[in-house]
């Protein structure tokens, strides 16, 4: 199971995606914590992998 588990994510998930975490790791360096990078950090993980349906 846990093969084939693993190979569908694979599936799923773009290849440029380190380009993307590499970009999120920069943005926690340069913001200050808090609720407000939470939020921004949360809202655009959830809105890049929202444009992977697109």
């Amino acid at each position: 199971m846990a093969k084939h588990l693993k190979k569908y994510l694979r599936n799923l998930i773009p290849e440029g995606i380190s380009d993307f975490l590499k970009e999120m790791k920069e943005l926690r360096k340069t913001i200050p914590k808090g609720k407000e990078r939470m939020k921004m950090l949360d809202e655009k993980a959830e809105n890049y992998i929202k444009s992977w349906s697109k």
